[in-house]
């Protein structure tokens, strides 16, 4: 966790912000540069400024930023005309420039406010006092109970000084107003922040019971650097309570490189005796140290704390700030161009312009970060420079690092009216796209640079070009190269913005590879076709909503793809493919596909069109089919595409209880065909069969195929249909007449054999009697002939004799059933569960 820094150094890094004039969270900004101390103009000065200058310092939050509100600042004016986006980590990220026609008046300021967490001690001094820590927008104090030397230690460390001395209760440094925050306070020891230790926010204390502490100022072992300046001085050690400085015994440079690293800086340039500052007094801690220039600290060498120095004997170092070779620009208008110096033994030197180009100036642009240059400068374009002129004919092929390591000279007949500077490709710029190719991997291949796409020129462009540009772009490698605008696109009238590319294959980008000056002629284009297995990742393909007037479920649609956030052209853009969105980030479902005027406009690049989505895919990555390009020319961003989403509650009644409920009702289906199964069937079969049920239910199904039911009856014959039911009076012609049955009838079927036929009333046709017979009887009686003479010849086979039979038996039926009325039912079971 961030603290402010209490520190009494006289070390500080280039950069290094404090705040005067004000308290601790507000005040005139000032930044230490070039070894002095120097206040920022207010030109141009703004919120998002003074939000980089508060993160710098720790202090999350901005209140407001102000214009000499803290009284006027004295010295050096080291900034102007600085402009922040306020995501940058520190106030020289930011677009800026060092020449100004300021004066104090227009000093610039910030007031930050406080993080949760954050600590301080009051009623006391700098290294001890009553305990407090800011909660919720309040500052507050810490009741004492179970406060220890632990509790203490974590304390002081998150305040930055060294041990803690002592754990203090009973409200020792007077009794506090206000909150009390936080109450048995549990810490280890080891714990970066109070708020890590083991606490309760309900207390019964009184503020006669406020925690305090007392810390050391320093911590065992600090460096510092006394009679110099911010970079050399006399070396001192904090030991015991108390600075000390090290007798020089055995002082070489590796016990130098070891100081100068532990202060923060690079390495160390020499080593300094008393010659070069004034003598120390008080104690002498260290004598005959000996570093092997690895260690991290002073105290990991070996040494000895007995001595016979004295103070004319006092150590020193000098350090480096920068690496050797360390280039920066200066004077320029903005961040991305100005007059070159390097940093050569210690000193920053500028350039002459002796045979300058744009090849060196790609090195330098390279060398501080940016993706090569637009322009070589000479004449002292952006201003002449002081001091020594370090560098003269330089030389570079391109392909170098740094400065340094191209050829050049240390001798010179220049001036300062010769000094070379450059113009690089600004942070906004530089970016890459394929366009008119069958997909987002490949096409043509074209830069952004001053404001406008151009295309690159083909002549001498190869698989190591269209390696960069493929890495450039998160696609991969390169499968394919061409120096033609076939097969991508027709020729067009437009401008080349480079040309003779000399790419190695290992360049973070295009615009670092060395290049020369072609001619180029319409059609003679650089194309590629890039890996198509690279890119599209569950890792790497994330979706946001963004402007959405605060609503989280709608907004503009982002995708992050090839290693940045950029937006979704709505050309074909549907509700199917909102869908999808809405669902991938767990929003529900779509209720709106939001194209023109819904969102606010974006810049940055826009990176798919013509998604094609059918509405039941999981990802958006699933709907990119071929065709799909990164940018296409048709698109701005008054194209976006947005979506409204149903919110989170949609999700669950769709896929949560409307499934729920269409499974209950499934299962109730087939638990009521189940339970009225059985019933059915015996209604079927309230109705007896004819007289020749077996017959007549042959006209449904062959009974042979029906399964023997355990308990069925049949004659001593052995005949299955030789009784017909007494308690129904009713039964079914087999045109389907139904016909009641007299007793007389009934008693005569009882006693008759198989081979006569049932009686019919005297009303029916003789032609049906007829029809009964040929159909039913006849067919019948030659079957049961059939099996009487199979049983008088002694049942020789009794498998074959069950097989030979249409109608399977089974000698035992011991309900009142009749067969054929049994028979029946148990087809009509056999049909509904096949229904089922």
């Amino acid at each position: 966790m961030p603290v402010l820094n209490r520190i009494n150094t006289d070390s500080y890094f280039e950069g290094q912000l404090r705040l005067e004039d004000g308290n601790a969270t507000a005040g005139r900004v000032e930044i230490f540069l070039n070894g002095e101390w120097g206040t920022v103009c207010d030109d141009l000065w703004d919120i998002s400024d003074a939000e980089v200058v508060c993160r710098q310092l720790g202090l999350t939050k901005l209140l407001s930023a102000s214009f000499a509100f803290f009284s006027e600042g004295t010295g050096l004016i080291h900034l102007d005309d600085v402009l922040c986006s306020g995501s940058e980590s520190s106030l020289l990220d930011c677009v800026h420039t060092t020449v100004h026609d300021c004066g104090h008046n227009e000093d610039a300021g910030v007031s930050c406010t406080y993080f949760d967490g954050q600590l301080r001690l009051e009623d006391g001094s700098a290294t001890a006092g009553r305990v407090e820590i800011f909660l919720n927008g309040e500052w507050g104090t810490v009741c004492d109970d179970l406060w220890d030397i632990s509790d203490a230690e974590v304390v002081c460390r998150q305040l930055g000084f060294g041990r803690a001395l002592g754990a203090l209760s009973f409200a020792f440094f007077s009794e506090g107003t206000g909150l009390i925050h936080l109450d048995d306070v549990v810490c280890s020891g080891s714990e970066s922040s109070l708020l890590d230790c083991v606490h309760t926010t309900v207390h019964d204390c009184g503020h006669h019971e406020d925690a305090g502490v007392s810390c050391a100022s320093f911590d065992e072992g600090q460096l510092r650097l006394e009679d110099g300046n911010a970079t050399a001085g006399r070396v001192e050690i904090f030991l015991n309570g108390e600075w000390g400085t090290v007798c020089d015994d055995q002082w070489d440079i590796s016990d130098a490189d070891v100081v100068c690293r532990q202060l923060g800086f690079q390495g160390s340039l020499g080593l300094l005796n008393s010659v070069f500052f004034a003598k120390g007094n008080g104690v002498i801690h260290l004598d005959n140290v000996e570093c092997s220039g690895f260690e991290s600290s002073l105290l990991d060498c070996a040494y000895m704390t007995d001595h016979v120095c004295s103070h004319s004997m006092d150590a020193g170092v000098r350090c480096s700030s920068y690496d050797e070779g360390s280039t920066r620009l200066v004077d320029g208008p903005s961040n991305s161009s100005g007059r070159v110096e390097v940093f050569l033994d210690e000193i920053w030197g500028t350039v002459c312009d002796d045979n300058w180009d744009i090849l060196d100036a790609l090195v330098v642009c390279c060398e501080l970060g940016f993706d090569g240059a637009l322009n070589a400068t000479g004449e002292a374009l952006f201003g002449e420079g002081i001091g020594i002129i370090r560098l003269d004919e330089v030389s570079c092929s391109g392909s170098e690092t740094s400065l340094i390591d191209c050829n050049y000279q240390t001798i010179h007949d220049c001036s300062h009216s010769e000094d070379a500077g450059v113009v690089c490709i600004p942070k906004d710029e530089g970016q890459l796209r394929l366009v008119d190719g069958s997909d987002m991997f490949a096409g043509r291949v074209q830069i952004f640079l001053n404001g406008v796409w151009g295309n690159i020129c083909g002549n001498l462009w190869d698989i190591d070009d269209a390696n960069v540009v493929c890495g450039e772009l998160g696609y991969g490698t390169a499968v394919y190269f061409t120096q033609t605008i076939f097969p991508f696109g027709e020729i067009k009238n437009e401008s080349f913005h480079r040309g003779g590319l000399h790419c190695n294959g290992g360049e973070r980008s295009i615009g670092c590879c060395p290049f020369s000056e072609v001619s180029c002629d319409q059609g003679n284009h650089a194309g590629v076709v890039c890996e198509r297995n690279n890119l599209i990742t569950d890792g790497n393909f994330q979706l946001r909503l963004t402007d959405g007037f605060g609503d989280r479920y709608a907004g503009r649609v982002e995708v992050f793809l090839a290693g940045q956030w950029g937006t979704i052209c709505d050309v074909g853009w549907d509700i199917r493919d909102a869908n999808v969105v809405c669902e991938q980030l767990g929003y529900g479902r779509a209720t709106n596909a939001v194209m023109v005027g819904f969102v606010g406009i974006e810049t940055g690049p826009i990176l798919l069109s013509n998604v094609e989505c059918n509405g039941n895919e999981r990802n958006l990555r699933d709907c990119l089919p071929s065709g799909i390009g990164i940018y296409t020319q048709e698109c701005d961003h008054s194209r976006d595409a947005g979506v409204q989403c149903s919110g989170r509650d949609a999700v669950a009644i769709v896929y949560v209880v409307v499934p729920s409920v269409a499974f209950v009702i499934l299962l109730t289906l087939i638990g009521l065909i189940w339970c009225f199964r059985v019933p059915l069937a015996k209604r079927f079969a309230r109705r007896p069969l004819p007289a020749t049920p077996v017959g007549l239910a042959s006209t449904h199904i062959n009974l042979s195929y029906v399964p023997p039911i355990e308990g069925d009856k049949v004659s001593e014959s052995g005949s299955v249909y030789d009784e017909i039911p007494e308690t129904d009076p009713y039964y079914i012609t087999p045109l389907g007449d139904e016909v009641k049955q007299d007793e007389e009838t009934k008693s005569a079927s009882r006693k008759s054999s198989m081979s006569s036929t049932p009686s019919i009333d005297e009303d029916k046709q003789t032609g049906r009697e007829d029809l009964i017979n040929d159909t039913y009887l006849k067919p019948r009686d030659k079957e049961i002939q059939m099996r009487e003479k199979t049983q008088e010849d002694g049942d020789k086979d009794p498998q074959n004799l069950e097989s030979s039979s249409d109608v399977v038996c089974n000698p035992t039926f011991d309900n009142d059933e009749t067969v054929g009325e049994h028979l029946y039912s148990r087809q009509m079971s056999f049909i509904v569960d096949k229904l089922v």
